[in-house]
């Protein structure tokens, strides 16, 4: 995978899991003396979005999983196209938002990460559409979706680093 991106990316070991009330976060064995910083995007070993790096210290990070709530990130659906807004729900349920009203939201769709201030070339999927279109509010209508990536069996990651 790390071959197929455009962009720095460094490699690290899963030290620990942890799951408290639907928010999960992974602990790794790289830090700032990699490049890793604060908002580094994270991905497993298949190009799955698993989370951003939230806290760093010299040796290490800590990674918000992308279903956490508070978690927000630009995304498209695939392979219908539409830009959309992802949050996490915990859990990893993902709520889709702000889809326009005139784009199609099937059950099986797929979510793709995208994210302009990135300038990435590499598909980064994040979700699979599990409960298509929801009630409209205005012009734009809602969905869910879950998380692709298993944070729990995940013994490495890709972090991307802004560098």
């Amino acid at each position: 995978m790390k071959e197929n991106l455009a962009a720095p990316t460094a490699s690290a070991r899963v030290l620990a899991h942890t799951a408290v009330m639907g928010v999960e976060t992974l602990l790794i064995d790289a830090g700032r003396d990699r490049g890793i910083t604060a908002g580094d995007i994270v991905i497993d070993e298949n190009g799955l979005l698993v989370g951003q790096v939230s806290e760093t210290t010299a040796e290490g990070a800590k990674i918000s999983v992308a279903s956490n709530p508070g978690m927000a990130f630009s995304a498209s659906l695939v392979p219908l196209g539409g830009k959309i807004l992802i949050k996490g729900l915990g859990g990893r349920a993902l709520a889709l938002e702000l889809i326009p009203y005139d784009t199609p939201l099937r059950d099986g769709d797929f979510v793709r990460w995208e994210d302009k201030e990135w300038r990435r070339t590499a598909n980064i999927f994040v979700g699979r559409v599990v409960k298509g279109t929801s009630a409209a509010v205005g012009a734009f209508k809602t969905g869910r979706a879950v998380l692709l990536a298993d944070p729990n069996a995940l013994d490495f990651v890709l972090i991307i680093t802004k560098q």
